[in-house]
């Protein structure tokens, strides 16, 4: 079992580590078949190029947000979302999703792939180009915010990028082998924080050590000390969406994720992603009916999420099943909804 959590701990590391460094040149887009929208290279304007996939979830949730970023800058920017799968999976998804996929998007091939994503094991991954084509930053497209908007308005501290940069590589040492140097480790997160509050990276990796020493306080505190002003939607919703779907319920801090997932809405009260996570914390709290409204509200803003509908019809199934047995909703423990 305690391999197993230093593989975990490991990965929470690796999936936000790049070979692609800061201060690199982007690489080219020029081999990109591209589904949707024009072809682009990196540099022409402030560049996000997101890597990403159908089948992944966290994939989905952020679609609607670089959507709204791509709106919001409009020609200041481009965004830019690459799959290395077939025209075939991605060609209709991209249909199905119409406006809230609204920016380029296209298929890689794999060096143009490899040149980006060697070395990352986890996707969404974003990388913001600066105009001059050098990759400024790179991380979880939920935390792209301020520094895209720093990008764009040319007051981005690149010094402070690279410093913060040197110290996630230092993290990642420091978890290298079998035997991770975890005290080290977190006196390291600590200086990440003091440069980025809200850094993703810190936030995992922290986490992932509390689940590794099987302290749950680690895992509350967390999330608790995060400034929540400094907390974008996405990110918040990412958070929380993990304490929803906990397996160890030791680890899932119910009250602190619905702190965060009402901090995203009042961000982005229209975001079909977050009003689902809402959805199942109140599922998770025995609010059946509560869900199943609040799960309505997430089908009408988004038809297309064909996910958002299965988890309805789960609530629904649930509810149906509480009443022939007498009972209210689920109890202390009540069974997962579908895990998109």
């Amino acid at each position: 079992m305690r391999a197993i959590t230093v593989i975990a701990l490991l990965c929470a590391v690796s999936a936000h580590l790049v070979a692609l460094e800061i201060g690199q040149t982007a690489p080219s887009l020029a081999q990109v078949n591209w589904m949707k929208g024009e072809a682009t290279e990196p540099g022409k304007v402030v560049t996000v190029v997101e890597f990403w996939a159908t089948w992944c979830a966290p994939c989905r949730t952020s679609i609607p947000h670089l959507s709204k970023l791509q709106k919001k800058y409009g020609e200041k920017i481009a965004i830019v979302g690459i799959s290395k799968e077939d025209a075939a999976k991605v060609k209709p998804f991209i249909a199905n999703m119409g406006e809230e996929m609204d920016y380029r998007v296209g298929l890689a091939d794999e060096a143009t792939y490899a040149s980006y994503m060697n070395g990352v094991s986890g996707i969404p991954h974003a990388f913001v180009v600066d105009t001059s084509g050098i990759v400024v930053w790179a991380g979880h497209p939920s935390s792209i915010d301020a520094t895209l908007a720093q990008v764009v308005a040319g007051t981005f501290d690149a010094q402070k990028a690279a410093t913060l940069s040197k110290a996630e590589g230092e993290l990642k040492n420091l978890l290298k082998g079998r035997q991770p140097d975890v005290k080290n480790a977190m006196a390291k997160i600590n200086e990440i924080f003091a440069i980025d509050p809200v850094n993703p990276q810190a936030i995992s990796v922290r986490m992932a050590i509390g689940k590794f020493q099987k302290n749950p306080q680690i895992i509350r505190e967390t999330l608790i000390n995060l400034p929540l002003k400094d907390v974008p939607a996405d990110l918040a919703n990412s958070l929380a969406f993990e304490r929803a779907t906990e397996e160890d319920f030791q680890y899932r801090h119910i009250d602190v994720a619905l702190t965060l997932i009402d901090h995203a809405l009042r961000l982005e009260p229209e975001n079909a992603n977050i009003i689902d996570t809402k959805a199942r914390l109140l599922y998770c709290t025995g609010l059946i009916d509560q869900a199943i409204d609040l799960q309505q509200q997430a089908v009408i803003k988004a038809p297309n999420q064909a996910d958002l509908k299965v988890t309805l019809a789960y609530y629904e199934q649930i509810k149906k099943l509480a009443s022939s047995m007498g009972t209210s909703g689920p109890t202390s423990k009540p069974a997962q909804p579908p895990i998109p």
